[in-house]
Formats: structure tokens, C-alpha cells, sequence
């Protein structure tokens, strides 16, 4: 792993949110701050950190309130999807297969994605349990940190 240094995250005016970091597996975590730091007064704030943030989050600045967006990378999400259970993945590739077939319409033959080969549009497969079949989507709050 090369040898990374953290990185702030400012918002537009340049206010300190947070600060980013790569952890053992060479994954960009958000490590926020619970009030953001203006570096540019004499005296700046206590350094208050609330943890490591793994997902997509928006960060609103306490001193100008401008918002801006922490997404992690798609290795990040694959690093995080690798560590599932089985049935989570499989729940999990069901519901992203239905996204997609909404997003990419697959159902209308008229309109094939650029990229998705029209002769495999009728391979791809169906869920063979319902949502309802799934279970309610569990709304715990976990860490997770990889």
C-alpha cells in the first residue's frame, strides 16, 4: 500500500468537515468532524471526531452551512458487498437486478442500453421470490468500517 497521508474534506468556502483516510485495506474513509474547522482564525476549534464514514452521506458545514457529499469509491462498495452474508448478497443482487431492469427498461424492446447486447436482453434472469418474500428491510444503524 503506498504510503497515503489523510486529506481534509472542505466545503466550498474551505472549512474543514473532515478528513479522509485509508485504512488497512487501502479504503478512503471520511473520518467527520461533529463541528467543521475554519484553519483561518487565530484560534481554531478543539478537534471533536465522530468516526469513520463508510457510505454516501451528506456533511452540512456548521459555520457556513454549505453541504457537500461524501460517496465512497466503487471498491469501497465491493469491499463492503464481500463481507455479507450469503442471503444478504442474494437479497441484495435481487433488489439491484430490479433497480436496474427500471433504470435500463429491459422489458421494452425498443430500448436497449448502449453496451447491453440485444440478444441477451431476454437472458436476463427474474427474482424468483418476491420483495414481500424478502422480509422488511432492516433499518439498524452498524458500523461500517471495512
Amino acid at each position: 500500500m503506498a504510503d497515503k497521508k489523510m486529506k481534509p474534506f472542505c466545503c466550498k468556502d474551505g472549512h474543514i468537515l473532515g478528513f479522509i483516510r485509508w485504512n488497512g485495506n487501502d479504503l478512503a474513509q471520511l473520518m467527520v468532524l461533529r463541528e467543521a474547522l475554519d484553519m483561518d482564525v487565530e484560534h481554531p476549534r478543539e478537534v471533536d471526531l465522530l468516526g469513520p464514514l463508510d457510505g454516501r452521506m451528506p456533511i452540512r458545514c456548521s459555520i457556513c452551512d454549505d453541504v457537500k457529499v461524501w460517496e465512497i469509491s466503487i471498491e469501497t462498495q465491493l469491499a463492503l458487498f464481500s463481507r455479507m452474508s450469503d442471503q444478504q448478497v442474494f437479497e441484495f443482487s435481487q433488489r439491484l437486478l430490479e433497480m436496474s431492469r427500471k433504470v435500463l427498461d429491459l422489458d421494452d424492446p425498443a430500448s436497449t442500453p448502449i453496451g447491453f447486447p440485444r440478444e441477451h436482453r431476454d437472458n436476463v434472469a427474474t427474482s424468483p421470490i418476491s420483495r414481500s418474500e424478502m422480509g422488511e428491510e432492516k433499518t439498524e444503524v452498524h458500523d461500517a468500517s471495512v
